[in-house]
């Protein structure tokens, strides 16, 4: 996964990276931080994909398995620090 922060290191936008033996796609992954403090991602490329958690690290390992349950297959996650 790639990821853009803000000023304060929070991570704003991400990229998710899927590969199978024939194709590799990137999913582009909105994060934001709601008003109780969860961390809610979204797939715009991919109705119905989005997930919540309470940490940044929880939130890409929840976005990763729903980005693998809508597609069907494996992702793989690779995160830019």
């Amino acid at each position: 996964m790639y990821s853009e922060r803000d000023k304060n290191n929070n991570i704003t936008h991400a990229s998710i990276l899927y590969v199978d033996n024939m194709t590799k796609r990137s999913f582009h992954v909105v994060i934001e931080q709601d008003e109780d403090g969860f961390y809610v991602a979204s797939v715009p490329g991919l109705p119905g994909c989005h997930t919540q958690a309470k940490t940044l690290d929880k939130l890409m390992e929840r976005t990763k398995e729903a980005v693998e349950l809508v597609i069907g297959e494996q992702a793989f996650l690779v995160v830019a620090k």
